[in-house]
């Protein structure tokens, strides 16, 4: 599986950080969609040949949240190692990838989770871990709008740049999922 590791560290600052708002959408529409909780994956597919578009999407790979953290961390890179380190490829992940992504052409760009609220004021929140360090957090509302989105690393959306913040649950234990899982596959 290929990553966007130096692909990323090489963009400059509006580069990257413009990526990282367009991932940061991407989360948002997933969440919508499929506000469930799961363990994501998230790729950029570039353009075909003569194109100018790329795709990000994620792919949900199966995980057991009710363990406790350090059996459900095991657990997920086990997985990822019988799939040959490619999360595309483990036993019970969802394949709609494959109708974007028929030959797994996408680079890898970071890991995350989406967590279903009980709240019935919210709809998820999901976190992520991209593979130039960059931490995304996301909460949204039960009408999938954003409540917070925020980036430890600059982002920009609809052309206005959003300033870094601190995430405070980056010492939590579902970051160190996410976290574990993005330095395995970086």
């Amino acid at each position: 599986m290929k990553t966007l590791t130096a692909q990323l560290t090489a963009f400059d600052d509006t580069t990257a950080a413009r990526l990282r708002g367009m991932v940061l959408l991407q989360l948002l529409r997933a969440g919508q969609s499929a506000p469930a909780t799961a363990l994501l994956h998230l790729f950029l597919l570039p353009p075909a040949t003569g194109e100018t578009r790329f795709a990000i999407y994620e792919t949900r790979q199966p995980a057991e949240f009710a363990l406790e953290m350090p059996e459900v961390i095991s657990s997920a890179l086990a997985a990822l190692g019988d799939a040959g380190g490619d999360p595309r490829r483990v036993e019970g992940a969802d394949e709609g990838w494959r109708e974007l992504d028929a030959e797994g052409d996408a680079l890898y760009l970071g890991t995350g989770a989406r967590f279903a609220s009980t709240n019935p004021e919210l709809s998820c929140t999901t976190i992520a871990r991209l593979v130039d360090t960059t931490a995304l957090y996301l909460t949204q509302a039960a009408d999938g709008q954003p409540l917070i989105a925020d980036a430890s690393n600059p982002f920009v959306v609809n052309d206005e740049q959003v300033p870094a913040k601190e995430i405070a649950a980056i010492g939590e234990p579902p970051f160190q999922l996410v976290d574990s899982i993005e330095r395995s596959l970086r």
